[in-house]
């Protein structure tokens, strides 16, 4: 058989093809650190890598599931101890001495000595050092006459004076005034700082007040959704109107987040079963600011109890969020366990041993440099070979 030029041509041609395509694959596996970049390479091996993604995936949806949940919870919890000490300030009100301050213009009328002492305690502020933190006067509106009962026990010879107005203290006994206090609601103390005189406020205001911290703890939201209004996260669930009458726009829907296969876990509380169970926190606050408005012994302290009350249920819900919060934590330890054995098994599958890798790369160039040689020798007829 005659080998003819053509022929030997052919041959070289599809050998440097060949070498070619397998210089190019141990390129590829080396560029890419994969064994497996396409399914051909592979199909079994690239079945095993789709689950293992998958399998990735969704652990970390669970994982994103259980930190929302988590955030959920810490964040419930923080608000709840911050309504539970509310509710505790809201019952030492209840179970005090209910003949306190007035109101400011009981004050300035002068008050009835006999159901309307005042007691004043105010915050100093840090340029008068007293050695406390709160200085108390007390006025008798019978006598016009005010007296120190606490907080400048460094200065025995205090001087103060004043009426149903306000006061002024002079500290050191030197004909200066140092800290005075009138009834339109400001304080200064040695003439250099002025604020809100809010001690002025009655118990009922505190009351007021207490009652509105508690309701914007009620709203509140966690990014854009409110927390204790069941399904109805998009708006407030409470409001109120001007007599401290509330409303509770939320339901009772609870918020789930799914943490594995057949695992849900429930992360709110509704506002009816923090603040509306057995005992309405907002109306006895308002029982409350009523009977300390008119002065009602009996209506005041019958608050006492359900006040404790209230505590114990906003506390239960407490409770309850921290046997959730730790079976959130292990589960996520659990998948994240779980999710680095897959990731180990998928890098077993998908990933080059690069070492051997760049062997392979290596031989092939030399595999494919030696047949450009081979083809260069073989190969050696010109033009001038056909002429003759």
């Amino acid at each position: 058989m005659r080998v003819t030029t053509k022929m030997m041509i052919g041959n070289v041609g599809r050998d440097l093809f060949r070498n070619t395509e397998k210089l190019s694959a141990a390129n590829q596996k080396v560029a890419s650190q994969k064994e497996i970049a396409k399914a051909s390479d592979n199909p079994l091996g690239m079945g095993r890598i789709l689950d293992y993604r998958k399998t990735i995936s969704t652990i970390d949806q669970y994982q994103e599931n259980i930190a929302q949940g988590k955030a959920w919870l810490e964040f419930t919890e923080s608000t709840l101890d911050l309504v539970s000490t509310l509710l505790s300030e809201a019952r030492e009100v209840a179970s005090g001495e209910h003949s306190l301050s007035p109101s400011a213009e009981d004050i300035t009328q002068g008050g009835d000595a006999a159901s309307h002492p005042i007691s004043i305690s105010i915050p100093l502020p840090e340029a008068v050092t007293v050695g406390v933190a709160q200085f108390q006067a007390d006025y008798a509106a019978g006598s016009g006459t005010w007296s120190i009962s606490n907080g400048l026990a460094q200065y025995p010879t205090a001087q103060i004076s004043g009426d149903a107005d306000g006061f002024s203290v002079d500290l050191d006994n030197d004909g200066k005034t140092d800290i005075a206090a009138t009834a339109d609601g400001s304080l200064s103390a040695d003439a250099s700082v002025s604020f809100d005189l809010r001690s002025l406020t009655t118990e009922a205001e505190q009351v007021k007040g207490l009652y509105d911290q508690i309701m914007g703890l009620a709203n509140t939201r966690l990014g854009s959704s409110y927390i204790f209004a069941g399904h109805q996260t998009g708006s407030p669930p409470y409001s109120r109107d001007a007599d401290y009458n509330i409303t509770y726009s939320g339901d009772d829907g609870g918020i789930s987040r799914i943490m594995g296969a057949s695992e849900t876990v429930q992360i709110n509380a509704t506002g009816n079963e923090i603040f509306n169970k057995n005992e309405d926190v907002f109306s006895i606050l308002k029982d409350l600011i009523d009977g300390l408005d008119a002065n009602d012994e009996a209506v005041i302290n019958a608050q006492t109890e359900k006040l404790q009350n209230a505590m114990v249920q906003v506390n239960n819900v407490r409770i309850k969020g921290g046997p959730k919060l730790t079976r959130l934590e292990t589960t996520d330890n659990y998948w994240t366990n779980y999710s680095q054995h897959v990731q180990e098994a998928l890098s077993a599958t998908e990933d080059a041993d690069m070492a051997t890798a760049i062997l392979e790369l290596k031989a092939q160039e030399t595999a494919y440099e030696t047949a450009l040689s081979a083809a260069a020798r073989v190969i050696q007829k010109s033009l001038v070979n056909f002429l003759s």
